[in-house]
């Protein structure tokens, strides 16, 4: 769950440095946009092989690489456009709307995964504690019976 909002963070980062690009043509913008990318796409893959054979969490990861796929090539296409703008050709913006539709997209499939994984983390601690009550109530029979036997012998051994 927690690479989950680091990959989320570094997508953020992402954006970010692709709105300060866009906004003022200077290259470090573009810095936190080549580091988020390069962190997200590394926590990417690690989600996707931990979850590779997850039948709940697959397809969501799927959903959620398609997604971010889409919102790297909308980065792609905004940055190529501010570069040409830069050099003197006439820009092709994309409705810059987009970017935040994408990233509100990411989040929906990011804060579903992570319910999911948060309700089978909390089925797993139920399942866990009721394993442990079971089993102190079975240490307390054994107890119980081992006292009763132990009973049941002295009992045998003064009455003989």
């Amino acid at each position: 769950m927690e690479d989950m909002q680091f990959m989320l963070s570094g997508l953020k980062d992402a954006e970010t440095g692709t709105r300060g690009y866009l906004l003022t043509g200077r290259e470090e913008y573009l810095q936190p946009y080549y580091q988020g990318t390069e962190r997200s796409s590394e926590l990417q893959a690690q989600l996707d092989r931990q979850f590779a054979d997850d039948a709940t969490l697959a397809p969501r990861m799927r959903e959620l690489r398609n997604l971010v796929k889409a919102l790297r090539e909308y980065q792609s296409r905004m940055i190529a456009s501010r570069q040409h703008k830069s050099s003197g050709d006439s820009p092709e913006f994309h409705d810059i709307s987009q970017g935040k539709l994408n990233m509100d997209r990411i989040r929906v499939t990011v804060a579903e995964a992570s319910a999911t994984l948060s309700v089978r983390q909390a089925s797993i601690a139920a399942e866990q504690h009721s394993r442990e009550r079971l089993v102190s109530l079975a240490v307390l029979l054994i107890t119980s019976l081992d006292g009763a036997l132990f009973a049941t012998l002295l009992w045998q051994i003064f009455r003989a």
